[in-house]
Protein backbone atom coordinates (compact mmCIF):
# COMPACT_ATOMS: atom_id res chain seq x y z
CA UNK A 1 0.00 0.00 0.00
CA UNK A 2 1.38 3.18 -1.20
CA UNK A 3 2.23 6.17 1.66
CA UNK A 4 -0.47 8.16 -0.12
CA UNK A 5 -3.21 5.56 0.25
CA UNK A 6 -2.44 4.71 3.81
CA UNK A 7 -2.49 8.73 4.57
CA UNK A 8 -5.97 8.89 3.37
CA UNK A 9 -7.28 6.07 4.53
CA UNK A 10 -5.63 7.11 8.43
CA UNK A 11 -7.25 10.20 7.18
CA UNK A 12 -10.77 8.83 6.75
CA UNK A 13 -10.78 6.79 9.36
CA UNK A 14 -10.32 9.69 11.47
CA UNK A 15 -12.55 11.25 10.22
CA UNK A 16 -15.19 8.83 10.63
CA UNK A 17 -14.35 7.77 13.96
CA UNK A 18 -14.68 11.73 15.09
CA UNK A 19 -18.18 11.64 12.78
CA UNK A 20 -19.38 8.62 14.29
CA UNK A 21 -18.83 9.45 17.98
CA UNK A 22 -19.95 12.89 17.60
CA UNK A 23 -23.29 11.16 15.31
CA UNK A 24 -23.83 8.62 18.93
CA UNK A 25 -23.52 11.51 21.56
CA UNK A 26 -25.94 13.62 19.52
CA UNK A 27 -28.51 11.14 19.04
CA UNK A 28 -28.00 10.33 22.81
CA UNK A 29 -28.68 13.80 23.35
CA UNK A 30 -31.88 14.35 21.42
CA UNK A 31 -33.07 11.02 22.96
CA UNK A 32 -32.95 12.52 26.43
CA UNK A 33 -34.25 15.85 24.92
CA UNK A 34 -36.64 14.20 23.22
CA UNK A 35 -37.72 12.26 26.01
CA UNK A 36 -37.89 14.92 28.60
CA UNK A 37 -39.85 16.67 26.34
CA UNK A 38 -42.52 14.16 26.02
CA UNK A 39 -42.55 13.56 29.72
CA UNK A 40 -43.48 17.32 30.04
CA UNK A 41 -45.87 17.29 27.13
CA UNK A 42 -47.78 14.36 29.43
CA UNK A 43 -47.79 16.72 32.44
CA UNK A 44 -49.03 19.48 30.94
CA UNK A 45 -51.53 17.41 29.28
CA UNK A 46 -52.32 15.66 32.52
CA UNK A 47 -52.76 18.93 34.26
CA UNK A 48 -54.72 20.35 31.61
CA UNK A 49 -57.22 17.26 31.85
CA UNK A 50 -57.23 17.49 35.89
CA UNK A 51 -58.40 21.26 35.44
CA UNK A 52 -60.82 20.42 33.19
CA UNK A 53 -62.28 17.92 34.90
CA UNK A 54 -62.55 19.20 38.26
CA UNK A 55 -64.75 21.99 36.86
CA UNK A 56 -67.38 20.05 35.61
CA UNK A 57 -70.64 19.30 37.82
CA UNK A 58 -69.96 15.71 37.75
CA UNK A 59 -66.31 14.48 37.05
CA UNK A 60 -66.79 11.16 36.90
CA UNK A 61 -69.58 10.93 34.12
CA UNK A 62 -66.60 13.12 31.96
CA UNK A 63 -63.75 10.73 32.69
CA UNK A 64 -65.92 7.62 31.96
CA UNK A 65 -67.25 9.63 28.82
CA UNK A 66 -63.64 9.89 27.86
CA UNK A 67 -62.83 6.66 28.45
CA UNK A 68 -65.32 5.62 26.05
CA UNK A 69 -64.50 7.82 23.47
CA UNK A 70 -64.46 5.80 20.18
CA UNK A 71 -62.10 8.72 18.41
CA UNK A 72 -59.83 8.24 21.32
CA UNK A 73 -59.45 4.38 21.25
CA UNK A 74 -58.23 5.09 18.12
CA UNK A 75 -54.95 6.28 19.10
CA UNK A 76 -52.20 5.13 20.53
CA UNK A 77 -52.56 6.01 23.68
CA UNK A 78 -54.60 3.82 26.16
CA UNK A 79 -57.20 6.08 28.70
CA UNK A 80 -58.83 4.21 31.95
CA UNK A 81 -60.61 5.53 34.95
CA UNK A 82 -60.59 4.12 38.34
CA UNK A 83 -63.29 6.17 40.42
CA UNK A 84 -61.84 4.69 43.60
CA UNK A 85 -58.62 6.45 43.14
CA UNK A 86 -56.54 3.64 43.91
CA UNK A 87 -53.21 3.66 43.92
CA UNK A 88 -51.77 1.39 40.19
CA UNK A 89 -49.22 -1.38 40.86
CA UNK A 90 -46.78 -0.41 39.17
CA UNK A 91 -46.18 3.24 41.01
CA UNK A 92 -45.16 0.81 44.13
CA UNK A 93 -42.06 0.71 42.24
CA UNK A 94 -41.35 3.92 40.73
CA UNK A 95 -40.19 5.24 44.07
CA UNK A 96 -40.96 7.13 47.18
CA UNK A 97 -40.63 10.70 45.50
CA UNK A 98 -43.70 9.63 42.75
CA UNK A 99 -45.52 8.13 45.49
CA UNK A 100 -45.42 11.49 47.78
CA UNK A 101 -46.60 13.20 44.77
CA UNK A 102 -49.50 11.07 43.80
CA UNK A 103 -50.74 11.06 47.90
CA UNK A 104 -50.95 14.70 47.45
CA UNK A 105 -52.62 14.36 44.55
CA UNK A 106 -50.41 16.04 42.08
CA UNK A 107 -50.49 14.79 38.53
CA UNK A 108 -47.74 11.79 38.18
CA UNK A 109 -45.62 11.30 34.69
CA UNK A 110 -43.51 7.93 34.26
CA UNK A 111 -41.06 6.00 31.86
CA UNK A 112 -42.28 2.33 32.88
CA UNK A 113 -39.97 -0.19 31.03
CA UNK A 114 -41.09 1.13 27.10
CA UNK A 115 -44.33 2.86 28.31
CA UNK A 116 -45.08 6.03 29.48
CA UNK A 117 -48.31 6.48 32.23
CA UNK A 118 -49.53 9.69 33.72
CA UNK A 119 -51.76 9.71 36.58
CA UNK A 120 -54.25 12.47 37.09
CA UNK A 121 -56.01 12.40 40.12
CA UNK A 122 -59.06 14.07 40.28
CA UNK A 123 -60.62 15.30 44.19
CA UNK A 124 -64.56 15.03 44.15
CA UNK A 125 -66.86 15.57 46.88
CA UNK A 126 -64.21 14.20 49.42
CA UNK A 127 -63.10 11.37 47.60
CA UNK A 128 -60.20 10.96 44.45
CA UNK A 129 -60.69 9.99 41.04
CA UNK A 130 -58.35 9.01 38.48
CA UNK A 131 -57.12 8.69 35.23
CA UNK A 132 -54.63 6.93 33.79
CA UNK A 133 -53.00 7.27 30.42
CA UNK A 134 -50.85 4.68 29.57
CA UNK A 135 -49.20 5.35 25.76
CA UNK A 136 -46.53 3.54 24.43
CA UNK A 137 -42.82 4.02 23.06
CA UNK A 138 -42.56 2.88 20.32
CA UNK A 139 -43.92 5.90 18.46
CA UNK A 140 -41.00 7.81 20.41
CA UNK A 141 -38.66 5.02 19.53
CA UNK A 142 -39.54 5.28 15.94
CA UNK A 143 -38.86 8.57 16.15
CA UNK A 144 -35.28 8.11 17.91
CA UNK A 145 -34.80 5.73 14.97
CA UNK A 146 -35.74 7.91 12.10
CA UNK A 147 -33.26 10.86 14.25
CA UNK A 148 -30.54 7.91 14.31
CA UNK A 149 -30.79 6.86 10.53
CA UNK A 150 -30.89 10.74 9.70
CA UNK A 151 -27.41 10.75 11.82
CA UNK A 152 -25.77 7.66 10.68
CA UNK A 153 -26.87 8.77 6.86
CA UNK A 154 -25.46 12.24 7.63
CA UNK A 155 -22.13 11.34 9.08
CA UNK A 156 -21.88 8.70 6.05
CA UNK A 157 -22.04 11.34 3.66
CA UNK A 158 -19.29 13.50 5.36
CA UNK A 159 -17.16 10.97 5.54
CA UNK A 160 -17.51 9.80 2.04
CA UNK A 161 -17.31 13.87 1.40
CA UNK A 162 -14.32 14.15 3.29
CA UNK A 163 -12.99 11.16 2.03
CA UNK A 164 -13.07 12.28 -1.69
CA UNK A 165 -11.42 15.68 -0.88
CA UNK A 166 -8.34 14.08 1.19
CA UNK A 167 -8.69 11.70 -1.70
CA UNK A 168 -8.40 14.53 -4.44
CA UNK A 169 -5.74 16.64 -1.76
CA UNK A 170 -3.58 13.56 -0.98
CA UNK A 171 -3.42 12.47 -4.92
CA UNK A 172 -2.21 16.20 -6.05
CA UNK A 173 -0.27 17.09 -3.32
CA UNK A 174 1.63 13.85 -1.87
CA UNK A 175 0.84 11.16 -4.28
CA UNK A 176 1.77 12.70 -7.71
CA UNK A 177 4.90 14.86 -6.10
CA UNK A 178 5.72 11.08 -4.86
CA UNK A 179 5.73 9.54 -8.04
CA UNK A 180 7.88 12.29 -9.73
CA UNK A 181 10.27 12.04 -7.46
CA UNK A 182 10.52 8.23 -7.83
CA UNK A 183 10.83 8.59 -11.51
CA UNK A 184 13.07 10.76 -10.87
CA UNK A 185 15.17 8.10 -8.42
CA UNK A 186 14.42 5.72 -10.66
CA UNK A 187 16.34 7.22 -13.98
CA UNK A 188 19.46 8.67 -11.74
CA UNK A 189 19.92 4.73 -10.60
CA UNK A 190 19.53 3.73 -14.67
CA UNK A 191 22.63 6.21 -14.84
CA UNK A 192 20.83 9.46 -16.34
CA UNK A 193 21.93 11.85 -14.04
CA UNK A 194 20.91 14.79 -15.80
CA UNK A 195 17.34 13.86 -14.80
CA UNK A 196 15.75 16.48 -12.21
CA UNK A 197 12.31 16.98 -11.12
CA UNK A 198 10.05 20.36 -11.15
CA UNK A 199 9.71 21.33 -7.54
CA UNK A 200 6.93 20.89 -5.59
CA UNK A 201 4.58 23.41 -4.05
CA UNK A 202 4.66 21.78 -0.87
CA UNK A 203 7.70 23.14 1.37
CA UNK A 204 8.80 19.91 2.60
CA UNK A 205 8.26 17.97 -0.88
CA UNK A 206 10.03 21.14 -2.44
CA UNK A 207 13.19 20.02 0.20
CA UNK A 208 13.13 16.67 -0.93
CA UNK A 209 12.97 17.52 -4.69
CA UNK A 210 15.61 19.98 -4.50
CA UNK A 211 17.84 17.71 -2.33
CA UNK A 212 17.31 14.80 -4.98
CA UNK A 213 17.93 17.72 -7.87
CA UNK A 214 21.54 19.02 -6.04
CA UNK A 215 22.49 14.63 -4.81
CA UNK A 216 21.95 14.06 -9.32
CA UNK A 217 24.30 17.20 -9.74
CA UNK A 218 27.03 16.03 -7.42
CA UNK A 219 26.38 11.94 -8.48
CA UNK A 220 27.03 13.81 -11.81
CA UNK A 221 30.27 15.95 -10.56
CA UNK A 222 31.56 12.88 -9.09
CA UNK A 223 31.35 10.88 -12.56
CA UNK A 224 32.66 13.44 -14.68
CA UNK A 225 35.76 13.79 -11.53
CA UNK A 226 35.90 9.99 -12.12
CA UNK A 227 35.73 9.66 -15.97
CA UNK A 228 38.67 11.86 -16.18
CA UNK A 229 40.36 10.48 -13.80
CA UNK A 230 40.02 7.37 -15.55
CA UNK A 231 41.34 9.20 -18.90
CA UNK A 232 43.76 10.79 -17.33
CA UNK A 233 44.97 7.23 -15.73
CA UNK A 234 45.43 5.32 -18.93
CA UNK A 235 47.10 8.42 -20.46
CA UNK A 236 49.70 8.18 -17.61
CA UNK A 237 50.06 4.48 -18.68
CA UNK A 238 50.35 5.10 -21.58
CA UNK A 239 53.20 7.68 -21.17
CA UNK A 240 54.84 5.45 -18.39
CA UNK A 241 54.46 2.68 -21.29
CA UNK A 242 56.03 4.42 -24.29
CA UNK A 243 58.84 6.06 -21.77
CA UNK A 244 59.44 2.80 -20.90
CA UNK A 245 59.76 1.73 -24.38
CA UNK A 246 62.04 4.67 -25.26
CA UNK A 247 64.14 3.40 -22.18
CA UNK A 248 64.54 0.39 -23.67
CA UNK A 249 65.33 1.52 -27.02
CA UNK A 250 67.73 3.98 -25.53
CA UNK A 251 69.70 0.91 -24.23
CA UNK A 252 69.58 -0.98 -27.09
CA UNK A 253 71.29 1.86 -28.90
CA UNK A 254 73.50 2.55 -26.30
CA UNK A 255 74.26 -1.16 -26.33
CA UNK A 256 74.32 -1.31 -30.08
CA UNK A 257 76.56 1.76 -30.01
CA UNK A 258 79.31 -0.19 -28.01
CA UNK A 259 79.08 -3.48 -30.09
CA UNK A 260 79.50 -1.16 -33.66
CA UNK A 261 82.33 0.70 -31.94
CA UNK A 262 84.64 -2.57 -32.62
CA UNK A 263 83.87 -3.54 -36.01
CA UNK A 264 84.02 -0.23 -37.23
CA UNK A 265 87.62 0.24 -35.37
CA UNK A 266 88.57 -3.00 -37.53
CA UNK A 267 87.08 -2.12 -40.41
CA UNK A 268 88.50 1.69 -39.91
CA UNK A 269 91.75 0.08 -39.64
CA UNK A 270 91.76 -1.92 -42.85
CA UNK A 271 90.66 0.75 -44.73
CA UNK A 272 93.54 3.25 -43.53
CA UNK A 273 96.27 0.49 -44.61
CA UNK A 274 94.27 -0.15 -47.98
CA UNK A 275 94.79 3.73 -48.54
CA UNK A 276 98.75 3.48 -47.78
CA UNK A 277 99.55 0.64 -50.19
CA UNK A 278 101.39 2.21 -53.11
CA UNK A 279 100.72 -0.29 -55.33
CA UNK A 280 96.57 0.54 -55.64
CA UNK A 281 95.58 2.61 -58.25
CA UNK A 282 93.94 5.95 -57.65
CA UNK A 283 90.21 5.04 -58.13
CA UNK A 284 90.78 2.67 -55.14
CA UNK A 285 92.39 5.05 -53.00
CA UNK A 286 90.06 7.05 -53.20
CA UNK A 287 87.58 4.53 -52.48
CA UNK A 288 89.40 3.86 -49.20
CA UNK A 289 89.43 7.33 -48.51
CA UNK A 290 85.90 8.15 -48.79
CA UNK A 291 85.12 4.45 -46.35
CA UNK A 292 87.79 6.10 -43.78
CA UNK A 293 85.92 9.49 -43.65
CA UNK A 294 82.44 7.79 -43.61
CA UNK A 295 83.44 5.78 -40.89
CA UNK A 296 84.89 8.68 -39.17
CA UNK A 297 81.17 10.28 -39.23
CA UNK A 298 79.49 7.25 -38.55
CA UNK A 299 82.13 6.50 -35.13
CA UNK A 300 81.55 10.16 -34.39
CA UNK A 301 77.79 9.99 -34.39
CA UNK A 302 78.01 6.91 -32.10
CA UNK A 303 80.43 8.99 -29.83
CA UNK A 304 77.47 12.05 -29.56
CA UNK A 305 74.55 9.69 -29.02
CA UNK A 306 76.77 7.84 -26.47
CA UNK A 307 77.81 11.06 -24.40
CA UNK A 308 73.64 12.47 -25.09
CA UNK A 309 72.24 9.18 -23.34
CA UNK A 310 74.98 9.03 -20.53
CA UNK A 311 74.30 9.76 -17.31
CA UNK A 312 76.64 13.00 -16.06
CA UNK A 313 76.75 15.28 -13.11
CA UNK A 314 74.38 18.52 -12.76
CA UNK A 315 77.35 20.46 -13.16
CA UNK A 316 76.64 23.72 -14.26
CA UNK A 317 79.58 25.14 -16.12
CA UNK A 318 79.83 28.22 -18.83
CA UNK A 319 79.23 26.67 -22.06
CA UNK A 320 78.82 28.16 -25.87
CA UNK A 321 75.79 27.72 -27.42
CA UNK A 322 76.71 28.20 -30.77
CA UNK A 323 78.91 25.07 -29.81
CA UNK A 324 75.87 23.00 -28.10
CA UNK A 325 73.82 23.86 -31.32
CA UNK A 326 76.47 22.53 -33.56
CA UNK A 327 76.59 19.38 -31.73
CA UNK A 328 72.63 19.13 -32.00
CA UNK A 329 72.57 19.73 -35.89
CA UNK A 330 75.41 17.36 -36.41
CA UNK A 331 73.58 14.51 -34.09
CA UNK A 332 70.29 15.39 -35.56
CA UNK A 333 70.86 15.68 -39.27
CA UNK A 334 69.91 12.09 -40.76
CA UNK A 335 66.94 12.20 -38.97
CA UNK A 336 66.34 15.71 -40.72
CA UNK A 337 67.76 14.46 -43.75
CA UNK A 338 65.21 11.34 -43.89
CA UNK A 339 62.25 13.96 -43.68
CA UNK A 340 63.88 16.08 -46.19
CA UNK A 341 64.44 18.93 -44.05
CA UNK A 342 67.64 20.83 -43.01
CA UNK A 343 69.62 23.04 -40.37
CA UNK A 344 70.74 26.51 -41.37
CA UNK A 345 73.09 27.76 -38.31
CA UNK A 346 73.27 31.76 -38.15
CA UNK A 347 73.85 34.47 -35.48
CA UNK A 348 76.68 34.79 -32.98
CA UNK A 349 79.64 33.02 -33.03
CA UNK A 350 80.01 33.11 -28.96
CA UNK A 351 77.67 33.47 -26.35
CA UNK A 352 78.59 31.87 -23.06
CA UNK A 353 75.70 30.42 -20.90
CA UNK A 354 76.10 28.76 -17.29
CA UNK A 355 74.60 25.81 -17.64
CA UNK A 356 74.69 21.67 -17.56
CA UNK A 357 75.22 20.78 -21.46
CA UNK A 358 73.40 17.75 -21.29
CA UNK A 359 70.47 19.51 -20.17
CA UNK A 360 70.95 22.33 -22.72
CA UNK A 361 71.21 19.16 -25.44
CA UNK A 362 67.67 18.08 -23.84
CA UNK A 363 66.46 21.27 -24.43
CA UNK A 364 67.58 22.12 -28.14
CA UNK A 365 67.28 18.65 -29.11
CA UNK A 366 63.34 18.99 -28.40
CA UNK A 367 62.79 21.55 -30.21
CA UNK A 368 64.53 20.58 -33.15
CA UNK A 369 62.63 17.24 -33.19
CA UNK A 370 59.35 19.21 -32.83
CA UNK A 371 60.21 21.16 -35.54
CA UNK A 372 61.55 18.13 -37.65
CA UNK A 373 58.47 16.64 -36.84
CA UNK A 374 56.33 19.87 -37.63
CA UNK A 375 57.83 19.89 -41.57
CA UNK A 376 56.59 16.50 -42.93
CA UNK A 377 57.35 17.46 -46.49
CA UNK A 378 60.84 19.02 -45.42
CA UNK A 379 62.21 22.82 -45.44
CA UNK A 380 64.72 24.90 -43.78
CA UNK A 381 65.06 24.93 -40.07
CA UNK A 382 66.42 28.27 -39.13
CA UNK A 383 68.88 28.36 -35.64
CA UNK A 384 70.01 31.39 -34.36
CA UNK A 385 71.83 32.88 -31.67
CA UNK A 386 71.91 36.27 -30.54
CA UNK A 387 72.41 38.59 -27.30
CA UNK A 388 70.21 41.15 -25.80
CA UNK A 389 69.30 43.11 -22.88
CA UNK A 390 65.48 41.77 -22.35
CA UNK A 391 62.95 42.51 -19.39
CA UNK A 392 61.79 38.92 -18.10
CA UNK A 393 57.96 38.29 -18.21
CA UNK A 394 56.21 38.87 -14.90
CA UNK A 395 55.48 34.89 -14.59
CA UNK A 396 59.67 33.97 -14.45
CA UNK A 397 61.23 35.22 -11.61
CA UNK A 398 64.48 36.65 -12.87
CA UNK A 399 66.85 40.19 -12.99
CA UNK A 400 67.08 41.86 -15.86
CA UNK A 401 70.00 41.57 -17.48
CA UNK A 402 71.50 40.31 -20.80
CA UNK A 403 70.39 37.36 -22.31
CA UNK A 404 71.41 34.87 -24.77
CA UNK A 405 68.14 34.26 -27.22
CA UNK A 406 68.43 30.52 -28.96
CA UNK A 407 65.90 30.84 -31.83
CA UNK A 408 64.55 27.50 -33.34
CA UNK A 409 62.53 28.40 -36.32
CA UNK A 410 60.47 26.47 -38.59
CA UNK A 411 58.18 26.55 -41.53
CA UNK A 412 55.70 23.62 -40.42
CA UNK A 413 51.94 23.17 -39.79
CA UNK A 414 51.91 25.94 -36.57
CA UNK A 415 50.24 25.38 -33.42
CA UNK A 416 46.52 26.31 -32.76
CA UNK A 417 46.37 29.86 -30.97
CA UNK A 418 44.05 28.05 -28.50
CA UNK A 419 46.83 25.71 -27.57
CA UNK A 420 49.34 27.73 -27.36
CA UNK A 421 48.86 28.67 -23.69
CA UNK A 422 48.65 24.62 -22.76
CA UNK A 423 51.80 23.44 -25.03
CA UNK A 424 54.29 23.72 -21.20
CA UNK A 425 51.63 21.52 -19.46
CA UNK A 426 52.87 17.98 -18.89
CA UNK A 427 50.93 15.27 -20.89
CA UNK A 428 49.24 18.06 -23.54
CA UNK A 429 50.30 17.07 -26.97
CA UNK A 430 48.59 17.93 -30.93
CA UNK A 431 50.66 14.92 -31.90
CA UNK A 432 49.30 11.61 -33.71
CA UNK A 433 48.92 8.45 -30.89
CA UNK A 434 52.45 7.33 -30.51
CA UNK A 435 54.47 10.60 -32.14
CA UNK A 436 54.46 12.07 -28.64
CA UNK A 437 54.35 12.05 -25.17
CA UNK A 438 53.39 15.74 -24.37
CA UNK A 439 56.44 15.54 -21.90
CA UNK A 440 59.17 17.29 -24.43
CA UNK A 441 58.65 20.59 -23.81
CA UNK A 442 57.25 20.38 -20.22
CA UNK A 443 60.23 18.99 -19.74
CA UNK A 444 62.37 21.92 -21.96
CA UNK A 445 60.59 24.49 -19.71
CA UNK A 446 61.29 23.12 -16.88
CA UNK A 447 65.33 23.34 -17.37
CA UNK A 448 65.13 26.48 -18.60
CA UNK A 449 63.38 27.79 -15.71
CA UNK A 450 65.88 26.44 -13.38
CA UNK A 451 68.72 28.16 -14.89
CA UNK A 452 67.20 31.42 -14.82
CA UNK A 453 65.41 31.88 -17.71
CA UNK A 454 62.18 31.12 -19.99
CA UNK A 455 60.72 29.75 -23.43
CA UNK A 456 58.51 32.14 -25.56
CA UNK A 457 56.33 30.81 -28.73
CA UNK A 458 55.10 32.29 -31.46
CA UNK A 459 53.37 30.27 -34.06
CA UNK A 460 51.04 30.71 -37.02
CA UNK A 461 48.95 28.00 -38.23
CA UNK A 462 50.12 26.48 -41.67
CA UNK A 463 52.62 29.15 -41.74
CA UNK A 464 55.52 27.89 -39.08
CA UNK A 465 56.48 28.53 -35.55
CA UNK A 466 59.36 30.57 -33.72
CA UNK A 467 60.85 28.80 -30.42
CA UNK A 468 62.69 30.77 -28.25
CA UNK A 469 64.73 30.00 -25.46
CA UNK A 470 66.26 33.13 -23.13
CA UNK A 471 69.55 32.06 -21.01
CA UNK A 472 71.42 34.28 -18.62
CA UNK A 473 74.24 35.40 -20.31
CA UNK A 474 77.89 35.11 -18.64
CA UNK A 475 81.24 36.43 -19.48
CA UNK A 476 83.86 33.83 -21.86
CA UNK A 477 86.07 31.97 -19.59
CA UNK A 478 89.37 33.42 -19.12
CA UNK A 479 91.91 31.33 -21.75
Amino acid sequence: MSIATRLWFAIVVSIALVLGLGAALRVRAEQELMMDATLRDRRFFGHALKTVLSVASDPAIKAQALVDDVELRRSHIDVSFDSLGREPAWLRAAGAEMRASFARGEVVVAKDGQRIRTLVPIEHLGRRLLIELDEPLDVHAAVERLALIASVLQALALVLLAGGATWVVVRQVLRRPLQRLAAQARRIGEGELDARSAVSDSDELRLLSAEMNLMAEQISRARRSIDESILERAAMQETLRHGDRLRTVGQLAASLAHELGTPLNTMLGHAKLIERRKTIDDASKSSAQTIVEQIGRMTELIRDLLDFGRKQSRQRVPHDVSVVLKKIVHLMDPIARKSGASFVFEGASQAWVLADEAQLLQVFSNLAMNAIQAMPQGGPIRLSVSVSDLQPPNDVRAEPKPMVCVAVIDQGIGIAEQDQSQIFEPFFTSKNAGEGTGLGLSVAHSIVLEHGGWIACESVVDEGTRMRVYLPCVPAPAA
